[in-house]
C-alpha cells in the first residue's frame, strides 16, 4: 500500500529536514532528537489561589488539615470536574500531597512498588498504607464515592499517617 511522506511528516511534528531521501535510503529524524523542537503534554491541571477556587472547579469539597509535618504553605490545584489536589511546601520543597476524585481508582500517582503494603482501618474506612523501613509514606482509600490518597516526601509510622488520614474529607 501507498503511504505519502507527507503523513509521516506530519506524524513526525513537520520538523523542518525531518525526513530526508538520500541515495535510496530514507532518513527519518524526530522532532524528539531534537531539544529546541521537543514535544511536552499540557498539564490538566488548573492552578488555584484558594481552596474553595479549586473545590468549585472540582465540583466538590476537600477538607484538609491546615499543615502537614509542620508545613503550612499550600498549592490548590483542580481538573474540571474530576479531581482535586493539595500539596503542602516547606519553602519550595513538596512535603505532602492529597488528593480527592470521583470513583473508587487510585488517584494518587505513584506506582512505585513499595516494600511494605499493609491496610488499617481509621474511622471504620480500609486504608491501605505503602511504605518500606522508614514508615508509610503513601496512604490509599475510599470514602462515600469518592477515592482518596495521601502521600508524604518522608516517611512516617502508620499510626502518624492514620491520624493525617482521619483529617481529611
Amino acid at each position: 500500500p501507498y503511504v505519502p511522506l507527507e503523513l509521516f511528516e506530519a506524524l513526525l511534528g513537520n520538523l523542518e529536514g525531518g525526513m530526508t531521501l538520500e541515495n535510496g535510503v530514507l532518513s527519518i529524524r524526530t522532532a524528539l532528537e531534537e531539544t529546541e523542537h521537543s514535544a511536552q503534554i499540557p498539564s490538566p491541571f488548573t492552578d488555584c489561589g484558594s481552596l474553595p477556587e479549586a473545590e468549585k472547579l472540582a465540583g466538590f469539597q476537600l477538607k484538609i488539615p491546615g499543615s502537614v509535618g509542620g508545613s503550612d504553605k499550600r498549592v490548590f490545584r483542580a481538573v474540571e470536574h474530576d479531581l482535586l489536589e493539595v500539596i503542602y511546601q516547606d519553602g519550595e520543597t513538596e512535603t505532602a500531597r492529597i488528593r480527592k476524585a470521583p470513583g473508587r481508582e487510585d488517584v494518587s500517582g505513584d506506582y512505585r512498588d513499595y516494600a511494605d503494603v499493609h491496610t488499617v482501618s481509621v474511622a471504620n474506612i480500609p486504608v491501605t498504607m505503602k511504605g518500606g523501613r522508614d514508615g508509610v509514606s503513601l496512604a490509599i482509600w475510599t470514602d462515600g464515592g469518592y477515592t482518596y490518597s495521601a502521600a508524604v516526601e518522608t516517611p512516617i509510622s502508620s499510626d502518624e499517617m492514620a491520624r493525617l488520614v482521619s483529617e481529611i474529607r
